[in-house]
C-alpha cells in the first residue's frame, strides 16, 4: 500500500547529502503549508487536469475559476470561492494560465505524434529507499522512441537544474523498472520546467548511468533509515552536513541544527580592509541570513500561537486596502443608477511593451503591427553588478575611478 515516504524523491537532494536530514526533521516543529508550496500545488493542479482532459492548453472556460487547496495537499476546482474549508484558494487568472500553458506546450512537443503521455505517473521509489510502499509521483512520463522522459514542473522563482537532479533520477529509476520489460529503452532524459523563470533545463543520460546513480542513492538510503532509529540530535550529530541542499531544499531542522549553527557562527566582524577576511566571511553568509529569516518566521509562529516570546507581541496590523463588496453591483450603482462620468468611475492607462507583446502572441496585434511597435520601445540600460563566480554570466572589466558609480549588489 502506498504511503507517504520519509525518504521521498523530493527531498532527496536533502538525505542524500545529509544522512542525518530526514531524523532531524522529524524533530522540528511542524509547519503549516507556505502560499508559495500551496500556489505550486494549485499550478500543478490546473496542468495534470488539463493533460488528463486530453488538451494542451488550458481551457478558456478555466479562466476565473478558483482552485481550492486543502492542509493534505488535495485540490478541487470550482466556478466560485464558496464556502470550502480550504486552507488556501486560487483564482485561475490570466498569469496562471500563461505560465500552466508554457509547460503544456513544452510537454506536447517532448511528445511529438509518436509518444506516449503520462500524467502524474505514480512510481515506487522503493526500489531505491527500500522503504516498503514509498512512491513518488513524476509530474509527467513520456516514453518515445528509445528514450525515456521525466518532466518536472517547478512553479517557483528558484532555479533548479536537471543536471543529476537526484528526485528525477529517483523517479527515472523507478518508471524504468516498470516499463523496461514492455519498452526498449536506452536513453534517459530529465526535464525541469520553470515557466516563471523562463527556464527549461534538461539533462541527458544513459541506462549504464542511470543504474549508478540509483546505486548511489541506495547507498545514502541505508545509512539514513538506520539513522531515522536515533533518539536525539546529540546521536545524528556527527552525520551532519552543511550544503546548498541546506537552504535550497528548505531543510526543516535549520533553526536547531548544531552544524548549521557552527556554519552561521563562522560569520563574525571581520576586517574589511582584507580581502581574504572578506572572502572567508562571505562563503558562510547565505547561512547567516538563511538563519535570521527562519528565526524571524519562528518568532512569528511562537507568538501568533499564544507562546510569550520576551521583546515581542501581536498587535493589530493596519485594515487593507477599501474594495468594493460586489464589483458589477458597484458599477450598476455608479455608472447606470447615478450617471456619473465614464471618467470619474473608471481608469485609463496605457499598457506596457510586456502586455502588447502578450497581445501580439495570441494574435490580437499582427505581425506587421508589432514590428512597427518593437520600434519605439526603449529600455534601460544594464548595470553592472557582483555575483558569486559559480554565476553563469560571463565577467566584466571594471573600468573608472569610482567603483559605486551605476553598480548594484546581488544579495
Amino acid at each position: 500500500m502506498a504511503k507517504h515516504a520519509i525518504l521521498s524523491a523530493s527531498g532527496a537532494e536533502k538525505w542524500s547529502n545529509c544522512a542525518a536530514a530526514p531524523r532531524m526533521e522529524m524533530l522540528a516543529p511542524k509547519e503549516d503549508n507556505s502560499f508559495y508550496s500551496a500556489q505550486g500545488t494549485a499550478a500543478h493542479f490546473l496542468a495534470s487536469e488539463t493533460l488528463n482532459e486530453g488538451h494542451f492548453r488550458v481551457a478558456e472556460a478555466d479562466i476565473g475559476s478558483v482552485i481550492h487547496v486543502f492542509e493534505d495537499g488535495d485540490c478541487t476546482k470550482c466556478s466560485g470561492s464558496g464556502k470550502w474549508d480550504s486552507e488556501f484558494q486560487f483564482t485561475i487568472d490570466d498569469e496562471m494560465v500563461e505560465h500552466v500553458n508554457t509547460y503544456l506546450a513544452a510537454i506536447k512537443d517532448f511528445k511529438g505524434d509518436d509518444g506516449t503521455l503520462f500524467v502524474e505517473q505514480k512510481a515506487s521509489i522503493e526500489v531505491i529507499t527500500r522503504e516498503e510502499g514509498a512512491e513518488g509521483t513524476a509530474d509527467a512520463v513520456i516514453l518515445r522512441g528509445k528514450e525515456l522522459q521525466i518532466h518536472d514542473l517547478k512553479y517557483g522563482m528558484t532555479f533548479v537544474d536537471a543536471f543529476n537532479n537526484r528526485q528525477l533520477i529517483m523517479y527515472a529509476k523507478a518508471v524504468y523498472e516498470e516499463y523496461s520489460l514492455l519498452f526498449d529503452i536506452d536513453k534517459i532524459l530529465l526535464v525541469i520546467h520553470q515557466p516563471r523563470l523562463g527556464s527549461m533545463p534538461t539533462f541527458s543520460m544513459s541506462v549504464a548511468d542511470l543504474t549508478f546513480e540509483s546505486m548511489e542513492l541506495e547507498a545514502n538510503a541505508v545509512l539514513a533509515t538506520q539513522l531515522l532509529e536515533a533518539e536525539s540530535v546529540t546521536d545524528v550529530e556527527p552525520y551532519l552536513v552543511v550544503g546548498e541542499h541546506c537552504r535550497k531544499n528548505y531543510c526543516k531542522a535549520r533553526t536547531f541544527c548544531p552544524a548549521y549553527r557552527a556554519e552561521m557562527n563562522k560569520v563574525r566582524l571581520v576586517d574589511l580592509t582584507s580581502i581574504e577576511s572578506l572572502v572567508e566571511a562571505a562563503q558562510h553568509l547565505e547561512a547567516a541570513e538563511d538563519c535570521c529569516k527562519q528565526i524571524r518566521a519562528r518568532i512569528i509562529t511562537e507568538v501568533l500561537a499564544g507562546t510569550e516570546v520576551p521583546g515581542y507581541k501581536a498587535v493589530m496590523g493596519k485594515e487593507g486596502n477599501r474594495k468594493w463588496e460586489d464589483e458589477k453591483a458597484a458599477e450598476e450603482m455608479l455608472a447606470s443608477s447615478m450617471k456619473l462620468k465614464h471618467e470619474i468611475i473608471y481608469d485609463k492607462s496605457l499598457k506596457s511593451p510586456t502586455a502588447i507583446e502578450k497581445a501580439a502572441k495570441k494574435g490580437d496585434v499582427g505581425p506587421k503591427q508589432w514590428k512597427r511597435i518593437q520600434e519605439i520601445i526603449v529600455r534601460d540600460e544594464a548595470k553592472v553588478t557582483v555575483v558569486p563566480e559559480s554565476d553563469k554570466r560571463p565577467a566584466v572589466k571594471i573600468e573608472g575611478n569610482d567603483p559605486l558609480d551605476d553598480f548594484d549588489l546581488v544579495e
